[in-house]
């Protein structure tokens, strides 16, 4: 939410400057009004939506991806409910509360809210002064809607708004002036007719919102001037005022305002209070008034201008968005594998997909120590069309749980956990935030080991707490996802999308990223990226940047993700993993296996099953991830489906592969 905000503030600054660079002089004052304010509500408007919109310069490989149903299941453990699950499923009591994290954290962000709420109550104060003198004035006419009424604590001619009723409002003082009475009241009833004065609210309160930001008040001062030009063009023009008369009308007012001004919040006047201290802007509505001429055919140039100014501001926002998402293209060249090796992955995977009646599937094989990709299939059956060449290398994917022992190496790492202690399940249902967070096993009381041993949702959201969301986003971008991590330059492949902290609400942000969920969130990993990821795991961990079975410069680490003991710690949940926790269907192999499983619901009922891992488990020899995309035999899960490619995986080529 503060990068949007931040945006947003930014866009009403460029959309002001872009209004004055705007040829106006031939434009009706009317026209030039309409412009100013859609570009008002566009730049507030545009960075939310564009937020929200599909990452057109990410790779889209399978329409699939952008509609998730916001579920990740495990087998015998997890199920995330719908985010939209009843209220009324009281969850017990958490545990303690961790210390809060990122913005609220921050003494700024309280000055900010504090400064908000100063302007809160100063506009509301205001208000309750305008309607203190409402409720004193003397009501001459109604029409609809509108009262028309008169004061004698006022000598400015304005308009307002209630909840219920328009008012316009005249000083008792203009009465004796038969003309100019007339005139200010037609000015005030056309301010009600072309919705100034509810425009007048709207910035009052966008102020209370960006008061920090010079922009707003700019746009303000901008929009009432138009406000009161167009007014003046309106009635000597349609209603056939007089010149003379109408600046008559204007000097009168003007003279009275020297003497007392009634500030009024949220309300329009003829001499608006914000320019009421210089005679630049009477004059240049004095000047107006002599220099008018009637224009009937401009709303052409008038429409065209505001359209081409709306779509720059609506584009700006779109590639603001994108730039901070990913570049898109895969790298340029073609991976060069190990031709032993490569067969024999394709062959499983093959067999794997047959079996379960996948409709695509990869599988990709690293060397965990040098960082050495050393085999990638990608196969189509149908899944997608647009699934080619070595798509496994650059697939935005949705993790799921494969994304936990990162979390919670990284939360080892940091110190804000143990691994031996012990976290309170909630019997299967946590409230946090404004959701209920179900998963189908009933535990009690996990350990941090034994939450990726049982790939528990709940305890990885009770731990995700403790990084913070900045924490969480931290972690991923330190294990190699996003630019400039593992996968960046390596042939055909692209980078994943790490959201930033703050986009969303913390706790729905904690609750969707920790799951490895994409969407709200629009958090994305490539297959390449996870491989890397885990080989730090596997490495004591150094994340190595990836690098082709061809390659000649030496293996490079970008960095030492955790110490020699944190990743020992993980690796050996890991191996608990398969023995039994998710993985189970695949111990007893010949090879001491360790590694994670992952299955992603699309669309409510098509899946991609995957399982991540390395052998052997006391000393990682290669590194395998394999996924099925939307099995429909007997097997639903990545333990029953993806588990057993790797296995096969692992069986036919450790034996083998000699670095």
């Amino acid at each position: 939410m503060i990068s949007l905000y931040i945006q947003i503030n930014i866009f009403l600054a460029a959309s002001w400057v872009l209004f004055q660079l705007l040829p106006k002089r031939r434009l009706p004052y009317r026209a030039s009004k309409k412009i100013a304010q859609a570009l008002v509500v566009i730049s507030i408007v545009a960075v939310p939506v564009t937020a929200v919109l599909p990452d057109l310069s990410f790779p889209k490989l399978t329409s699939n991806v952008e509609v998730m149903s916001g579920q990740d299941i495990d087998t015998d453990a997890s199920v995330l409910a719908p985010m939209q699950r009843a209220a009324k499923q009281v969850a017990l009591v958490v545990e303690a509360t961790p210390k809060p994290s990122g913005p609220f954290a921050s003494l700024w962000f309280w000055i900010f809210v504090f400064g908000m709420f100063v302007m809160i109550v100063r506009r509301l104060t205001s208000w309750y002064r305008l309607f203190k003198l409402l409720r004193s004035t003397l009501t001459l006419h109604k029409i609809g809607r509108t009262s028309v009424v008169v004061s004698d604590l006022i000598v400015v001619p304005f308009s307002a708004l209630n909840l219920r009723r328009a008012y316009v409002v005249l000083p008792s003082s203009l009465v004796p002036y038969r003309t100019e009475f007339k005139i200010a009241l037609r000015h005030e009833i056309e301010h009600h007719r072309r919705r100034d004065t509810l425009w007048a609210v709207m910035l009052e309160w966008l102020i209370c919102g960006f008061y920090l930001n010079p922009a707003i008040y700019l746009w303000r001062k901008t929009i009432l001037q138009l406000q009161e030009l167009a007014c003046d063009e309106a009635l000597i023009g349609r209603m056939r005022i007089s010149k003379q008369a109408y600046g008559s009308c204007l000097l009168k007012v003007a003279e009275m305002a020297l003497d007392r001004r009634f500030i009024c919040a949220g309300t329009t006047c003829m001499i608006p209070t914000s320019e009421s201290n210089s005679h630049s802007f009477l004059r240049r509505r004095i000047n107006m008034l002599a220099q008018h001429e009637r224009s009937t055919a401009r709303r052409a140039s008038a429409f065209a201008l505001g359209t081409l100014s709306s779509f720059s501001i609506v584009a700006a926002a779109y590639v603001a968005q994108a730039a901070v998402r990913s570049d898109g293209s895969p790298n340029p060249g073609k991976p060069i594998f190990d031709s032993r090796i490569q067969p024999l992955a394709e062959e499983a995977l093959k067999k794997g997909m047959a079996l379960h009646q996948a409709s695509a599937g990869f599988a990709i094989v690293a060397d965990p120590v040098r960082g050495t990709v050393i085999a990638a299939v990608s196969l189509n059956d149908g899944f997608d069309k647009k699934l080619k060449g070595d798509w496994a290398l650059s697939y935005p994917l949705q993790p799921g749980s494969v994304l936990k022992p990162l979390i919670v190496a990284s939360a080892l790492q940091k110190k804000v956990t143990k691994n031996g202690e012990m976290h309170d399940c909630e019997k299967g249902q946590y409230r946090f935030g404004k959701n209920i967070y179900n998963e189908s096993t009933s535990f009690d009381k996990l350990s941090t080991a034994d939450t990726v041993v049982q790939s528990s949702n709940i305890c990885t959201i009770k731990i995700s707490q403790k990084l913070g969301a900045k924490g969480l986003e931290n972690a991923l971008r330190e294990f190699g996802i996003g630019k400039d991590g593992s996968a960046a330059g390596f042939p055909s492949a692209t980078v994943g999308f790490v959201p930033m902290a703050g986009t969303i609400p913390d706790e729905n942000y904690i609750a969707l990223v920790s799951h490895g969920i994409s969407n709200r969130t629009d958090l994305y990993v490539t297959p390449l990226e996870m491989v890397e990821a885990y080989g730090a795991i596997a490495n004591g961990g150094k994340l190595m940047k990836a690098i082709g079975a061809d390659a000649k410069q030496p293996p490079e680490t970008i960095r030492d993700v955790l110490s020699p003991e944190v990743s020992a710690q993980v690796r050996e949940a890991l191996r608990r993993a398969v023995e039994e926790g998710t993985g189970k269907p695949i111990k007893g192999s010949s090879i001491s296996l360790a590694g994670k499983t992952s299955t992603v619901v699309l669309n409510g009922n098509q899946r991609i099953t995957g399982f991540i891992g390395y052998a052997p488990a006391d000393k990682p020899k290669l590194i395998v991830y394999v996924a099925l995309f939307d099995p429909k035999g007997t097997g639903k899960y990545g333990s029953t489906t993806a588990a057993p490619v790797f296995r096969e995986i692992i069986e036919k080529t450790v034996p083998i592969y000699n670095p």
